[in-house]
């Protein structure tokens, strides 16, 4: 077996094929951050077997796992009378906030099947449901919710969205980081990243926003590729097809800004580090090429900035 995180299925069909890549031992690989489009790749063309998705965090003590190789999925809930007493469950919140929706008993309320809520685990006394907390006590009081399913209960909060669907599989929307509002609408980062990453072919593919000087808020995508070895006619190719991908987003999901870039920050667990490309913005920053879609994907050069 091998352990995975997300991101290194992608650095592994990013490589040119080879026969020995077929010629292994590994029957099944275990880990979470894998998207439904890599999944289906990584089985079929290096034979591997089994996939088994699971979500859980360090600190937390919220745990699901797929086990049965349901595609995408990173675990189960089950319906019914055990949904209740199942240690882990979705509730319903503000996506932008993340703040439970609670009912007129100010108990908060269980996702129904295909929508989408935050996971919560029930902190008990038991080994593995209890939550040890932080070293900040502040930081770990704001972990913990209380009056969730019964009055006097308490849950830890995890800061992830999971979308449950009709059978009862979970799968991982998004991160509250990774979602950002604009012009009252709700944009979900790993949706569009998803969506480009289907029809474009990039080693990373980020969806973020930033703030510039008036205080206004503006979506970004960033797209990295060697910018030094393209000639001006590849380079125009590759944004006519970014400009079609694009159009095929909903209205208020499509980027402002597109910034293409040789230098994505990683940390050293293969991150990416959307802060750092927020505090960038669309300031020009060494060989990146950045266009304003706002109109007819005019290239910004230093002079378009400061006007």
């Amino acid at each position: 077996m091998i352990n995975y995180i997300g991101e290194i299925g992608s650095y592994l069909l990013a490589q040119p094929e080879r026969p020995e890549e077929r010629e292994h031992n590994v029957n099944f690989a275990v880990g979470n951050g894998l998207s439904q489009s890599v999944w289906s790749e990584m089985k079929s063309r290096f034979g591997i077997k089994r996939i088994v998705e699971f979500y859980a965090s360090t600190e937390g003590n919220c745990n699901l796992v797929n086990s049965e190789g349901q595609l995408g999925a990173c675990g189960f809930i089950p319906g019914g009378l055990a949904k209740k007493f199942f240690p882990v469950n979705l509730i319903k919140c503000n996506p932008k906030t993340m703040e439970p929706d609670r009912d007129e008993k100010g108990l908060c309320q269980l996702v129904q099947p295909g929508e989408t809520g935050q996971i919560v685990g029930k902190i008990r006394n038991d080994y593995l449901s209890r939550f040890e907390g932080y070293s900040d006590g502040d930081a770990s009081r704001r972990k913990i919710i209380k009056n969730v399913f019964k009055s006097g209960d308490a849950a830890f909060i995890s800061g992830d969205l999971l979308r449950l669907d009709e059978n009862g599989w979970c799968y991982f929307v998004q991160r509250v980081a990774d979602c950002y509002r604009i012009n009252g609408e709700n944009i979900s980062s790993t949706m569009i990243e998803d969506h480009m990453n289907k029809l474009l072919n990039f080693k990373y593919t980020v969806a973020s926003t930033f703030t510039e000087i008036d205080k206004r808020t503006f979506g970004m995508l960033v797209l990295q590729l060697e910018l030094a070895s393209l000639s001006t006619h590849e380079l125009e190719t590759i944004t006519a097809e970014i400009s079609k991908a694009i159009s095929r987003l909903p209205k208020y999901a499509r980027p402002m800004f597109l910034r293409l870039t040789e230098d994505i920050p990683l940390t050293p667990t293969i991150k990416i580090q959307k802060l750092v490309l927020q505090q960038r913005g669309i300031r020009p920053y060494r060989t990146d090429i950045i266009y304003n879609y706002s109109s007819k994907h005019q290239k910004l050069t230093r002079e378009i900035f400061q006007e």
